[in-house]
């Protein structure tokens, strides 16, 4: 061909100019270097990630892997060819990695494990997901039959925090023992052990309702933190300990005799006898027995140590009751002594009244005590809420109102003032139903919390205990009167004016 700008291509029968061949050379080029860049670029992109990457065959060996991975288990880069993953990983996990490559090879999934890597001298938690690569290539080629894609993350900050929220979840936050949630894993335990004996313990804080009921919530917690701090003094390492209820505590002494837990458990209760809040001492009942033999059903202890509790309980239920009685009023006395000179008033008016109304001595005396604790309830109410002279806030004076119920709850608990607590529970409902705490009216309040309610508005007006103005007799009279058939039982009002009547004339 004479024309030096055009030659043959023998495989395509076309004729090309250099100026086109260049054309193409230069786009092959160009191609070739967008994929450089953008191998570079992947490049980047693989040995950056958060996460390690690499590439293994089935037999672990290491085909590439990231720069993320080396670092996370100190593998130098230029190294990394000649590692195997299972070399790199605990035996736990070499297991689970063996099941993963099989799971590979049966079928083109993806697939992950928790698994333990080597980082210097320990293991890290990570997640290894893989997934197949392709067939191997290169030197690897003679040696395995399929690649596999991983990517291990390292999760130790989420491990952490997994701990954390699992520790919450298992834990009880007030007095830092286990829960019932850990108490029943536990007990799953207790049947499989073979650290025997096991003695178990069942504790009830005793009077925790009262408590509660009296002086309030903030008290209940207080005595529970108090006996768990000491259980925790005396306590070996290897005592167990989990709230189970609001005023129960199981207890647990692997490998430990019944006669050294008890010992503990006298030792404890002595000591917290020691603790008391407001005056009421701090006590607790328990129970113990002991697993012996793994053919034991731990249900079955925990049955017999309950019984044992119940049956301390119920000994000393009725004087430790009495007692917390006593402590409650001169609490609330010491705390308002004004309250204390009106229920002395109150229990002496109680005994003349109904002495005039005809009634039988041992009701007199029933009704003078009634009088002397009808407000027990006031134990509940907040220090600046029971000396304010000032006129009470709507909260404040429904904070007031409670203290009929809470009276009720407080003398129900004590043995034999089941009548006392009823009477109380209804003091301040009124004859037309407008009362509290349940709107009762007419004859369905109790007689005795009808002439309770005339006689505290009475001591209430004259001597004004809670700061209030004081009221002449004659003033007294006209009130009952204007609101005899309204608040008060017309008949009990009638005859308590008369009474009142009476007496003065007398004088």
């Amino acid at each position: 061909m004479s024309n030096l700008n055009h030659f043959h291509l023998e495989k395509t029968g076309k004729e090309q100019s250099v100026e086109e061949l260049t054309k193409q050379i230069e786009h092959l080029e160009y191609n070739l270097e967008e994929c450089r860049k953008k191998r570079m670029h992947y490049q980047q992109l693989f040995h950056s990630a958060p996460a390690g990457y690499l590439v293994f065959d089935q037999e672990g060996r290491i085909a590439d892997a990231n720069q993320r991975f080396c670092s996370m288990v100190y593998v130098p880069f230029q190294d990394r060819c000649s590692y195997n993953i299972r070399d790199l990983t605990d035996k736990d996990t070499r297991e689970e990695l063996d099941m993963m490559i099989h799971g590979l090879l049966k079928k083109d999934q993806v697939l992950s494990i928790e698994a333990r890597m080597l980082c210097r001298n320990s293991y890290i938690p990570v997640i290894i997901t893989g997934n197949r690569y392709g067939q191997p290539l290169g030197r690897m080629e003679n040696k395995a039959s399929m690649l596999f894609a991983g990517i291990v993350t390292e999760v130790s900050e989420l491990k952490k925090e997994q701990q954390k929220i699992r520790e919450k979840s298992i834990h009880d936050s007030l007095t830092g023992f286990y829960n019932r949630m850990f108490y029943n894993e536990y007990l799953l335990y207790c049947d499989k052990t073979d650290d025997l004996p096991l003695s178990a313990a069942i504790l009830d804080l005793d009077r925790l309702k009262m408590i509660n009921d009296s002086l309030g919530h903030s008290f209940g917690d207080r005595a529970i933190t108090t006996v768990a701090k000491i259980l925790k003094t005396y306590a070996k390492e290897n005592y167990i300990f989990a709230r189970i209820g609001g005023d129960e505590i199981a207890a647990f002494f692997p490998g430990t005799e019944l006669c050294e837990a008890e010992s503990f458990l006298k030792r404890a209760e002595e000591m917290i006898q020691l603790h008391s809040l407001s005056g009421i001492r701090l006590s607790f009942s328990w129970g113990c027995a002991v697993k012996s033999s793994p053919g034991e059903d731990i249900l079955t202890v925990l049955s017999a140590a309950e019984d044992m509790m119940y049956r301390k309980k119920f000994r000393n239920n009725a004087v430790k009751k009495s007692e917390t009685l006593d402590v409650i009023l001169n609490a609330l006395f010491t705390r308002n002594p004004k309250i204390h000179q009106h229920s002395m008033r109150m229990s002496r008016l109680f005994g003349q009244f109904s002495s005039y109304l005809g009634l039988e001595t041992e009701r007199v005396k029933f009704l003078q005590g009634l009088g002397y604790v009808h407000d027990i309830g006031m134990a509940s109410i907040s220090d600046e809420v029971l000396n304010k002279r000032d006129l009470l806030s709507y909260n404040e004076r429904q904070e007031v109102k409670r203290h009929p119920e809470t009276g009720y709850r407080i003398l129900k608990s004590v043995p034999d003032m089941e009548e006392e607590a009823q009477i109380v529970l209804y003091h301040h409902e009124n004859w037309d139903g407008s009362g509290y705490p349940y709107g009762l009216s007419g004859d369905s309040i109790p007689v005795e919390s009808r002439m309770l309610l005339i006689l505290d508005t009475y001591d209430r007006m004259k001597y004004a205990p809670f700061g209030r103005y004081r009221h002449s007799e004659k003033e007294i009279i006209k009130e009952l009167k204007r609101w005899s058939g309204r608040q008060f039982d017309p008949l009990l009002t009638k005859k308590f004016i008369e009474w009142m009547e009476g007496r003065k004339k007398q004088r």
